[in-house]
């Protein structure tokens, strides 16, 4: 199995408006990813998964993005 490396704008271009997302915990998070996200001014139905954020993201405060956590 090869593995390979893309940007993180690249990244963020892959997730859809109506997807969803499993974040990890803690030191897990792809922190870069969260943030290039929230540079989008809005979604459909993005629904994201997850606790214990370790920043403030903006994609969080987006018309159409649903954050579950517990």
């Amino acid at each position: 199995m090869t593995t390979s490396t893309i940007a993180v704008a690249d990244a963020a271009a892959l997730i859809r408006d109506t997807d969803t997302l499993g974040v990890p915990l803690g030191p897990g998070q792809p922190v870069e990813l969260l943030h290039e996200l929230g540079k989008r001014e809005r979604f459909d139905d993005l629904q994201v998964y997850g606790a214990l954020l370790v920043d403030l993201y903006e994609v969080f405060t987006r018309p159409g993005v649903r954050m579950a956590s517990g």
